[in-house]
């Protein structure tokens, strides 16, 4: 009796230890011993956080960095650095409980070197030693809701469903809490602890989709910056050939990226689908499993895409086009953004637009370059699109307005008017850098929003 008892703690503490240290900088395996025993939700983290556009990889087509923000940009700012806060709370938190946990594992363990059944004192050891992994696995599921409700492209019904899946493990836990409490004999204990582990097993199971599903939002941004730089580098190729070059090395090098990332996006909705099947599929290892290869396969496509940008880059460099000779000089600033709804443009600026939407161009001779859209129309001075396609729109004082779900990026001077959901990201002046992702929308209680950009 006393054997099993001592056994189930352990193998319930081992179970603990492994999901914790998924996503816990603070707790990193091989601190812990752990370098042959990592996670597959530690594997899919790496997946994203190692999935990065360099500055030096973009050094030739614009920034991708934080700035100081100004603007909208500067209540995003401030928002951040509260949940940055926040998070660093519950990250000291964590550390807290854990070492508690340590010290308490420590007593446990010479309990049983000792041979001790767990009578008295003994009993309160192990009482502890569970107590304590139950407490640091419930910050660990605060520390997940946090990163959970302030991770951008979750949808708002999804963010929804994941934070109170969380709030209910936490319940749990702290149920389990009580029954631990609660036990007068080791058998009554080592019940406890076997129901304890029951529940464990579930939990990871569901924090396994859960990362899954916040891996994938983190890589679509970094997709849809990977997609701003491929606007960045036709805008390239479009200056050039008006200058009279020869652009077809560049042009079949932007075919080659643009087809890594049309692949990469569609091996992330893969992912995308495994992730949230696994919360109540039978098979969650080997969902979860599939959804890391997809993962992988993801980074693959996109470092490749990278590489094609350094190619484009050297390629670029024997041209001696200088920066900001063709859109109109120092005055340029750029914005992107991404969402559902109304967007309105004016001002002197090149506009690529990409989507399924209304889109209204005026004057309508601005419209420089179209593929797709079903249906085209002229009123007077203003043309017409609808439907599924892309547009490249060039002039001073051009009014562009899309309405639908759409895809935008401009450069030159003027002011972005959104209205619905989605994001935005803008660089005000050619000095500064681009800003983080901003979102809009009924979420964030903003469902309009002016960015200006470009200016002496």
């Amino acid at each position: 009796m006393k054997t099993k008892l001592l056994a189930a703690v352990l193998v319930f503490a081992v179970l603990l230890v492994g999901t914790s240290t998924a996503m816990a900088s603070s707790a990193a395996p091989q601190a812990m011993g752990m370098d042959d025993d990592m996670d597959d939700e530690e594997k899919v983290n790496m997946t994203a956080n190692n999935t990065e556009l360099d500055d030096s990889e973009s050094e030739h087509v614009g920034p991708a960095g934080p700035m100081g923000p100004v603007g909208p940009a500067e209540k995003h700012r401030e928002k951040m650095m509260e949940i940055r806060e926040k998070y660093r709370e519950r990250v000291e938190k964590y550390k807290e409980m854990k070492y508690k946990y340590e010290k308490a594992r420590e007593e446990y363990l010479k309990i049983k070197e000792r041979g001790r059944d767990l009578r008295g004192k003994d009993m309160e050891t192990a009482k502890r030693f569970v107590h304590s992994g139950i407490d640091m696995g419930i910050v660990y599921l605060q520390r997940l809701k946090i990163y959970v409700e302030t991770t951008p492209r979750i949808s708002d019904e999804s963010r929804a469903e994941i934070v109170e899946q969380i709030d209910e493990y936490i319940s749990e836990l702290q149920g389990k809490i009580d029954e631990i409490t609660a036990a007068e004999t080791p058998e009554e204990l080592r019940e406890a602890v076997k129901e304890l582990r029951k529940s464990w097993k579930e939990i990871r199971k569901g924090i396994k989709g859960i990362v899954g599903q916040v891996a994938v939002a983190r890589i679509e941004t970094v997709l849809d910056r990977a997609e701003l730089v491929r606007e960045r580098l036709q805008d390239r190729i479009d200056a050039l050939q008006e200058a009279g070059y020869d652009t077809t090395e560049l042009e079949l090098i932007l075919e080659d990226y643009s087809q890594k990332l049309d692949l990469a996006r569609g091996r992330l909705g893969l992912a995308k689908e495994a992730f949230k099947e696994i919360k109540d599929a039978e098979n969650a290892d080997e969902l979860f499993r599939e959804g890391n290869q997809f993962m992988r396969e993801v980074h693959k496509y996109l470092r490749e895409a990278f590489g094609d940008i350094k190619e484009f880059i050297k390629e670029l460099k024997q041209y001696r086009i200088k920066e900001g000779k063709i859109f109109f000089g120092n005055a340029t600033g750029e914005v992107w953004a991404k969402g559902e709804g109304v967007a309105k443009i004016r001002g002197d600026a090149i506009v690529h637009v990409r989507g399924n939407v209304t889109l209204e161009v005026t004057p309508a001779s601005a419209v420089i370059k179209v593929v797709g859209f079903g249906n085209v129309t002229t009123e007077d001075d203003k043309a017409i699109y609808t439907g599924e396609g892309n547009a490249v729109i060039r002039g001073k004082n051009i009014e562009v307005i899309i309405n639908g779900d759409f895809k935008l990026y401009a450069k030159g001077k003027g002011s972005l008017d959104l209205e619905g959901k989605g994001y935005y990201r803008v660089k005000e002046l050619p000095q500064e850098d681009m800003t983080d992702e901003i979102e809009f929308g009924e979420s964030v209680n903003v469902t309009k929003v002016t960015v200006d950009f470009g200016g002496e």
